[in-house]
């Protein structure tokens, strides 16, 4: 999402008032965004937590999907 709307890391994390790091580790697999931190995600790249959801699951249909 972030490419997208063509922002860095750097200033991701600068709009979210977090370290760069924290972006690329959510990036690379390394962490896991609460629902709050996706929200805020969604904000600073100008699209609803909706649209994201509905690109998301046309990317990764939910038969694709395990759950733990």
């Amino acid at each position: 999402m972030r490419t997208a709307v063509t922002l860095t890391q750097v200033e991701l994390s600068k709009k979210l008032g977090v370290h760069q790091s924290f972006v690329s580790k959510y990036e690379n697999g390394e962490r896991q965004l609460r629902f709050q931190e996706l929200e805020l995600v969604c904000q600073a790249c100008d699209t609803s937590l909706y649209a994201f959801s509905k690109k998301f699951s046309e990317l990764y249909p939910s038969d694709n999907i395990t759950l733990k």
